[in-house]
């Protein structure tokens, strides 16, 4: 084979290469897809869904969609995302309600994103009226956790430790909150308030350690017949929030997020 028409074979192969490479460059795109159960309601359900397109560094388009169902009729209720109000959706006559917000509509008269809206990720917090939810990344395929805890001592020295936990998996959401009491007298209770809700109520125990009692809740758990162990977390359960207040008896706790965990755990 004469030289020349190697060479011309060799240059037509790398240019071939550096078209498909170049190709691949320019399709420089991620797409995001977020979306959060809303709790805390016995009779409001519904979820929040935000997709995003980023095209390149810069060129991002933004949706943000809520769907609530048996909720007040003709009511407003104020959508916040990170404790920052965003918009109102207002339910019909027969209590439900629905939102579509872009960052860029085709008709200007359409409700839009407001300048700067976030890309919403795992851990990003909405509330909607009365209920709350947690996102959670549809398109990650591994299992992600939002947890928060807190401690908290009364005057006569017993402690208070809660910590709360949602674990999203393959589109499945599990929820888990426990309540641990230490330096109690034996046979004392505790009722347990989630913010202003009642939650349970708990009564020490002696073992050989002291006295202690213990609240589990758990979405998936089912109800034993001695009333030991998890028990199952009601629907009425609100999705908990960084500065939520859990009160235990006379102990008050504030949650927050674990120390060094930005709420994506693996």
């Amino acid at each position: 084979m004469p030289r020349n028409l190697t060479l011309v074979k060799g240059t037509l192969a790398i240019a071939a290469s550096l078209a498909l490479a170049t190709s691949a460059f320019a399709d420089d795109s991620h797409k995001q897809k977020s979306i959060a159960r809303l709790f805390g309601s016995s009779t409001t359900k519904g979820w929040v869904q935000y997709d995003d397109h980023l095209h390149g560094q810069s060129d991002l388009t933004q949706r943000l969609r809520v769907h609530v169902e048996r909720a007040a009729p003709d009511a407003d209720m104020p959508v916040m995302i990170n404790d920052i109000f965003i918009a109102t959706v207002h339910t019909n006559g027969g209590g439900t309600g629905k939102l579509d917000l872009r960052s860029n509509p085709k008709d200007p008269d359409d409700p839009v994103l407001p300048a700067g809206f976030p890309r919403l990720d795992t851990g990003d917090m909405v509330t909607v009226g009365d209920t709350t939810g947690v996102f959670f990344d549809s398109n990650d395929a591994h299992t992600q956790k939002v947890k928060l805890e807190g401690q908290g001592t009364d005057e006569s020295g017993q402690s208070a430790e809660v910590q709360y936990q949602e674990k999203f998996h393959k589109g499945v959401l599990q929820r888990r909150f426990k309540v641990e009491v230490s330096g109690a007298a034996e046979g004392e209770t505790f009722d347990i308030f989630v913010n202003d809700l009642l939650v349970g109520t708990i009564t020490a125990v002696q073992d050989e350690t002291g006295a202690s009692a213990e609240l589990q809740l758990r979405s998936d758990a089912h109800a034993g017949h001695d009333g030991h162990g998890p028990q199952p977390l009601p629907e009425t359960f609100p999705s908990l929030q960084p500065n939520d207040t859990v009160t235990v008896g006379n102990i008050v706790v504030i949650l927050a997020a674990p120390g060094g965990e930005d709420g994506d755990g693996g």
